[in-house]
């Protein structure tokens, strides 16, 4: 078992745990773990945009599942949706 398959089983477990418990950012971060490559030559420029991949993974499924948070979407709230106290 090499190093990618380690990171290929752990971002699996890291995305499940996160769906069972509606954590999306460990979902997104796992997803992203799970299809991230063996990139060596890369390592500098992998840590650098990491926060921004797991932010536009983290969007991605937030779209997926119809969910919406102001922190992490730019977008308009739409006029029948009311914040909760």
């Amino acid at each position: 078992m090499g190093a990618k398959d380690g990171d290929d089983l752990i971002g699996k477990l890291e995305e499940k745990v996160g769906w069972l418990t509606a954590d999306r950012e460990a979902e997104a971060k796992g997803k992203l773990r799970r299809l991230g490559g063996d990139d060596a030559d890369d390592a500098d420029d992998a840590e650098e945009s990491e926060p921004e991949a797991a932010d536009t993974a983290q969007k991605d499924l937030r779209g997926t599942y119809g969910e919406y948070d102001p922190a992490v979407d730019d977008e308009p709230v739409a006029k029948d949706v009311r914040p909760s106290d």
